[in-house]
């Protein structure tokens, strides 16, 4: 067990123990929720809260005031609940240690719920293939962290699959019985429901929180396999429907209050037009017959893509329309690669929240997916998390007061965090939500798929991006080693990023003198891949358990391979060998027929590392 007394001195040396030592801190709980006073005079101070988490974000205020021999601070939070949704099943599963920071952190803020993403990545008694080596959490891990995070006044909320979502669990033979897709599970099949309520009893076991994420999200696969065949009714909304209304059944059952994703209500609403492809087009309300057919349950709007207040506001109203529970999530935008989008993130959130804020929803959270391999860094979300701060205190933000609570709480600065977003910064008129290093850092040498997104003058700005992020690591006393491994990566990507345009000129205009000097750039990016991956697999071992890290080895050593046979070929080439190469004379074509200059994010590795897998 944590106390509360150990927590605040664990606090108090994260944030740096000189800010406290010569003050008397003296702590009021009060009934009221949402209070938060501090009153200093002199040395003494005096908090008075209504939430833990409260009383954890008035350390990170008294560092920032600590200069102030006398002040009074009195806030109220806006939201009931407010915290962190971090994915822990796209690979990466974080260890104990960095999970216990994030909790730690997410006090310092003020935030008080933390969400464990887990789609088969936690233990089930009777479940040997659940999860299996993917670095589940045991039930004494989670009980742990339930614990810790208590103790910090943060809420550790189960967040689970109980429809799809869970094709690393379906892939084993033993759940054929209970697959509709490789995704989804088989509806109205009794051996389902012993499986959901096997997760249930989990939870139930080690989360003393009554609250639980169901998932339900992205179902669009649901009676697409043998349902069809064991089922006369193969109606989608309908069997949905029906399928939620038994989990939540269970879920109550097992004393739990339920939440999930909306977005399947809007896409099996409007699923005969456009506004399928795109829920957040929707307008208008839910027919009364499908309010009528959803239990009690809270409702999810998420949304990490927009800036325009019109979509939230509608979309909001569509939800609170059905009478049930609302609740808010917006995103990191930490799944787009190595490197985060940390400022499009802040502009998106901003929105959001303002919007939630003026439809009086209460619960809010940030999602951190890892989305296609989890290879950005855990704490790139702690920006995001400072504005949620603001918000849920003060009920606006702005760069200035971001920018000092980052600087309290990480030691790091808002434009220190912003570095870490500038390998997709590329472009002189910045484009929202690009991934162009990650585009760059896995498209194939010689087959150069997306070579057309290549402008020479790339290899310039990552010269400018490594001296940045170099100084950054070396300023971040905490983080400095995110810094370095994206540092690391934009030194590999001066070379690498327009390696396959410079080869492919050379080559249609047999230059041999230039061609000849491509063999030792070869070489060079092979031992500038071999740093990155050193400084990539530190990163790693600091935030996330070994399970899943096959993955990023697979696709560098994938990577460094074809580098090797791109060397071999064009020295075979130089020596006649052979008389021709045959990927360089290839035209490329234009990606998903975007111009030049069109926004580009690819998500998918296999997209950019061949185009001749499956």
């Amino acid at each position: 067990m944590y106390s509360l007394e150990q927590s605040i001195q664990l606090a108090k040396e994260f944030l740096g123990k000189e800010y406290f030592s010569n003050l008397n801190l003296s702590f009021k709980h009060v009934d009221e929720k949402e209070i938060l006073n501090i009153r200093k005079t002199q040395n003494d101070i005096v908090i008075e809260y209504g939430e833990v988490a409260s009383l954890f974000f008035s350390l990170s205020l008294i560092k920032q005031n600590f200069k102030k021999e006398n002040y009074e601070i009195n806030l109220k939070r806006h939201f009931s609940t407010n915290g962190l949704m971090h994915d822990c099943s796209r690979n990466g599963p974080l260890n104990i240690k960095q999970a216990k920071q994030m909790i730690m952190v997410l006090a310092l803020f003020g935030l008080n719920r933390f969400m464990l993403y887990t789609e088969d990545v936690y233990e089930i008694e009777g479940e040997p293939f659940f999860g299996y080596l993917r670095g589940r959490y045991t039930k004494e891990e989670l009980k742990d962290l339930n614990d810790y995070a208590l103790s910090f006044g943060v809420e550790l909320v189960p967040c689970i699959q109980t429809l799809s979502h869970l094709y690393h669990a379906l892939k084993w033979g033993i759940y054929d019985p209970v697959r509709d897709t490789w995704n989804t599970l088989l509806a109205n099949e009794p051996k389902t429901y012993e499986l959901i309520d096997k997760m249930l009893s989990t939870c139930e076991e080690v989360f003393t929180s009554k609250n639980i994420h169901i998932g339900m999200d992205e179902a669009f696969d649901i009676c697409s396999g043998p349902f069809i065949w064991k089922n006369k009714v193969i109606d989608k909304k309908e069997a949905f429907l029906s399928h939620l209304n038994k989990v939540v059944e269970l879920c109550q059952k097992h004393h739990f209050k339920p939440m999930m994703w909306c977005d399947m209500f809007f896409k099996l609403e409007c699923r005969k037009s456009e506004e399928y492809l795109n829920w957040y087009a929707f307008k208008g309300k839910l027919s009364e017959e499908t309010k009528q057919m959803i239990p009690d349950v809270g409702l999810v709007y998420w949304d990490y893509y927009h800036n325009e207040s019109e979509i939230y506001n509608n979309l909001f109203d569509a939800c609170l329309d059905t009478k049930k529970e609302v609740l808010f999530a917006d995103g990191s935008l930490t799944w787009s690669g190595f490197a985060p989008n940390i400022v499009q993130s802040m502009e998106n959130s901003t929105c959001g929240l303002k919007s939630a804020i003026k439809k009086h929803v209460k619960n809010v959270f940030i999602t951190s997916w890892g989305d296609n391999g989890n290879e950005c860094s855990a704490v790139a979300c702690y920006p995001t998390m400072a504005l949620h701060s603001l918000y849920e205190f003060y009920g606006s933000a702005n760069e200035a007061k971001l920018s000092r609570l980052l600087k309290t709480v990480t030691g790091d600065s808002l434009k220190l965090w912003a570095l870490l977003q500038e390998p997709n910064h590329l472009r002189k008129e910045q484009i929202a939500f690009e991934n162009l290093s990650r585009v760059f850092f896995y498209q194939d040498v010689l087959l150069g798929v997306a070579e057309r997104k290549v402008k020479l003058e790339y290899s310039d700005r990552f010269v400018e991006i490594t001296k940045q992020l170099k100084a950054a690591s070396h300023k971040s006393e905490k983080f400095g080693y995110v810094y370095k491994s994206l540092q690391l990566l934009s030194d590999f990507l001066i070379n690498k990023s327009t390696l396959g345009l410079r080869l492919r000129n050379a080559y249609k205009e047999k230059n041999i003198n230039e061609l000849h000097g491509f063999l030792s750039e070869i070489k060079l990016c092979q031992k500038k891949l071999s740093k990155f991956l050193e400084a990539y697999r530190e990163q790693w071992d600091k935030e996330n358990k070994p399970f899943g890290f096959d993955i990023l080895d697979g696709r560098i050593g994938f990577l460094n391979n074809r580098l090797n046979t791109a060397y071999i070929r064009l020295k075979d080439y130089l020596d006649g060998k052979i008389k021709s190469i045959p990927e360089l004379e290839q035209k490329i074509l234009k990606w998903h027929d975007s111009t030049e200059d069109d926004p580009t994010y690819i998500g998918n590795w296999t997209e950019l590392a061949s185009v001749n897998g499956y």
